[in-house]
This record gives structure tokens, C-alpha cells and sequence, in this order.
């Protein structure tokens, strides 16, 4: 983490964990710290999510999140992510009531061009 200047940016927070905005020292670039709380998890779905992260860690494509690095300890999981600005797909449908059929095709292109590259 010696990399890292850490900000007090939070930018989401659930039952789960915790997102904040960290600053990669050499680049100046942002990037996301994720701590993912393992205690709400059995053991069976902490070996799902350390596979799924295994895989995604191998993913390079311009419409999945790049996961930079990755570290675990007793209590959490931690993600350094790549940092995109801009507000969750759920939250973009909420603030518009719907997209149109047009804005909804190209966002299911995108969607399923990241699926395709993962299959």
C-alpha cells in the first residue's frame, strides 16, 4: 500500500464493505480500494469470491473493471481497481426512469461484448 496516497473520498459503503478513492503515487492516476468484509460470508462463498477475483484479476477489456491488485487477510478481501468515474448503471436508470431503446442498445452491446470476452 506503499504505493498508494489513501483519500478520506468514500465512495460507497454497504453491508459488505467499503469503496474509497486511492491515489496511485507513481501515475497521479486514481484507483478504487475495496474492502469486502469477509465475516458476512460462509466459507463455501469466500472460496467463489477468491476464484472470481483469481479470474477477473486475468481480464483485460474496456468494459469490465480492471482489478489491479488484490491482498487478503483474516477479516477482508482487498481490491485495488481501476477508478471510473461516473454513477452505477442501476443508479443511471433511476435518475432517468428508463433509457431509450436506442441508449439501451448500445449499453446491452457493451454489456455483452464484456460477457463474450469472459466465456
Amino acid at each position: 500500500m506503499n504505493k498508494y496516497e489513501i483519500t478520506k473520498e468514500i465512495i460507497s459503503e454497504n453491508v459488505s464493505g467499503c469503496s474509497r478513492i486511492i491515489i496511485h503515487k507513481e501515475s497521479g492516476k486514481p484507483r478504487v480500494f475495496k474492502t469486502i468484509w469477509k465475516r458476512i460470508y460462509t466459507a463455501e462463498e469466500k472460496d467463489f469470491i477468491m476464484q472470481n477475483i483469481q479470474v477477473l484479476k486475468r481480464l483485460d477489456h474496456p468494459n469490465i473493471v480492471k482489478i489491479h491488485e488484490f491482498y487478503t487477510d483474516k477479516k477482508n478481501f482487498y481490491l485495488i481497481t481501476e477508478y471510473v468515474k461516473g454513477e452505477t448503471l442501476q443508479n443511471y436508470f433511476l435518475k432517468f426512469d428508463g433509457v431509450t431503446e436506442r441508449k439501451a442498445s448500445i449499453i446491452a452491446r457493451q454489456l455483452i461484448g464484456g460477457l463474450l470476452f469472459c466465456s
